[in-house]
């Protein structure tokens, strides 16, 4: 009905077995039906986004969605500046809908059958084309009130990036302070953060990421029978390349930052350079350690996936050939993990004997 209703989610997940914590799941059980969602890192973005999506919805005529990540953001403990009532009063104005049954009288919400319903259906997704404008003029205005720049996307140091984390929610923090820490230590590594789920920035996302030779995708959630996570399939729909998918953090567990470190020195392994020739050569030339790691990964997963392992090995695919969507902190041995990454390591040449321990 374009109602700009308002809605505040700690987000949960919801699936059995019952847990409380936090999980994106929460969220994208409504991605598609026509809200605005924003994503909040931490409680001071939690306000200023539910001032700002108060007017953007407003403006949009269409709910919005303000995103905290479970516990994680909803019941911690922070510090943030606050506006007074008369600028929030003001920054938002009086509501004065252009359409209402008092102002205007019509037809609300009628049944629409075969005959119109994909007319109305496609009235609401042009509805979308107006909404990024819109935000990024609420966001100009926040700005110049309170002295808070935000951004529909956060474009964390990805100039020159060899690898970039893309990811929502409480864990851009983690990611920054990581990209911090590698970046004095020499390596191109760094982080995309949506603001804003929907509609989705994918010209942000595509103009960030055209050069980034490893992308790396974090979820808070899974989408059960497909290949990658809700997040990762966007991304990879948006930059039409691969992506790696890990799926993380879910019910709440921790997400540290020697792990997403860790995250980052796997993707910079991905993102190596492979003489293609070279690695002809080793795989003919029955290499001993890279015979026993092939022959290992044989009797765990059979010839089949073995073969196009190693075709994906021949042609430079690394992100294929080490496994499009990973659980990354699941706490079962990943043996077959561990073989495919020293296999890598083989032809690129890297030494990371850290990488993703358990």
């Amino acid at each position: 009905m374009r109602l700009s209703i308002i809605v505040n989610v700690g987000a949960r997940e919801v699936n059995a077995p019952l847990n409380i914590h936090a999980g994106h799941v929460d969220f994208y059980q409504f991605r598609d039906d026509g809200w605005i969602h924003f994503l909040a890192r931490n409680a001071q973005e939690a306000y200023d986004f539910a001032i700002i999506a108060q007017k953007t919805a407003e403006k949009a005529m269409l709910p919005a969605f303000i995103n905290q990540d479970g516990f994680i953001v909803t019941h911690n403990k922070d510090m943030l500046d606050t506006l007074n009532d008369e600028q929030v009063k003001d920054f938002v104005g009086e509501y004065d809908p252009e359409f209402s049954i008092l102002k205007t009288g019509g037809t609300f919400n009628p049944v629409a059958l075969q005959g119109y319903y994909s007319e109305h259906a496609r009235t609401a997704s042009e509805a979308q084309k107006a909404v990024p404008g819109i935000i990024d003029e609420m966001f100009k205005e926040f700005a110049e009130l309170s002295g808070r720049k935000y951004h529909r996307v956060n474009d964390y140091k990805t100039e020159h990036a060899e690898v970039v984390v893309v990811t929502m929610g409480s864990t851009e923090g983690t990611a920054m302070n990581a990209v911090d820490e590698l970046r004095s230590d020499g390596l191109k590594v760094g982080l995309l953060a949506l603001k804003v789920f929907r509609p989705f920035p994918t010209e942000e996302i595509n103009h960030a990421l055209r050069d980034v030779r490893a992308i790396i995708v974090m979820d808070r959630a899974n989408s059960q029978g497909t290949e990658l996570t809700p997040l990762a399939t966007e991304v990879q729909t948006s930059v039409n390349r691969r992506v790696l998918s890990l799926e993380y953090g879910r019910g709440g567990r921790n997400t540290s930052l020697n792990l997403v470190k860790n995250i980052y020195r796997l993707g910079l392994i991905l993102s190596s350079d492979v003489d293609t020739q070279a690695v002809h050569t080793l795989l003919n030339s029955q290499d001993a350690e890279l015979s026993a790691l092939l022959n290992e990964l044989r009797l765990l997963e059979g010839e089949s996936f073995t073969e196009k392992f190693i075709e994906h090995l021949k042609n430079d695919r690394l992100v294929d050939a080490f496994v499009p969507r990973e659980y990354i902190d699941v706490r079962e041995t990943k043996k077959c993990r561990t073989i495919k990454l020293r296999a890598i390591e083989k032809i690129t040449l890297t030494d990371s004997d850290t990488i993703l321990q358990n």
